[in-house]
């Protein structure tokens, strides 16, 4: 008998055992979501608040909880200096895999000359949410960023 056959069948039994495939691991942050839009840079990025310690939650006024993952995103022009923060608003949804869209409320939160657009929504993991972000910077033109991630219980 040729050893591949049974190679296979032996792979294909052992990929069948019922179980979820393991979440990456909790040091792994994607990278920061973005768009630009002439000078202006949307960046966006988020955590689970568990995630956070408590100083961080409090700075950026959000609760720790389970189930719940916090949404960051700036509005920031690129000079040769460097990026500056500039005003807008900000406007977000997320959408769940079954297509349960949620509008998240976002307030602005100053920290080291930055301001950036904060807010929290409730996920039941594990889930992959669909953000859409819609910013209207001051002074430049509405700019839309569509991404997703991927949630995991804590170990």
């Amino acid at each position: 008998m040729k050893p591949w056959p049974t190679l296979g069948l032996l792979l294909l039994l052992v990929g069948c055992r019922g179980e979820p495939p393991s979440p990456p691991a909790a040091a792994q942050v994607p990278a920061p979501a973005e768009t630009r839009v002439g000078d202006v840079i949307v960046r966006a990025s988020t955590l689970p608040t568990m995630q956070l310690n408590e100083a961080m939650a409090r700075s950026y006024g959000v609760e720790r909880t389970e189930g719940s993952v916090l949404i960051v995103v700036g509005l920031r022009r690129e000079s040769a200096t460097g990026e500056k923060a500039i005003p807008g608003t900000v406007n977000a949804t997320a959408t769940d895999l079954f297509g349960r869209a949620q509008t998240i409320t976002m307030h602005e939160v100053e920290s080291a000359g930055y301001v950036d657009h904060v807010g929290v929504v409730p996920v039941s993991m594990p889930d992959t949410l669909r953000f859409r972000i819609r910013a209207q910077p001051q002074g430049a033109a509405l700019a839309t960023l569509e991404f997703h991630r991927d949630f995991f219980p804590p170990r």
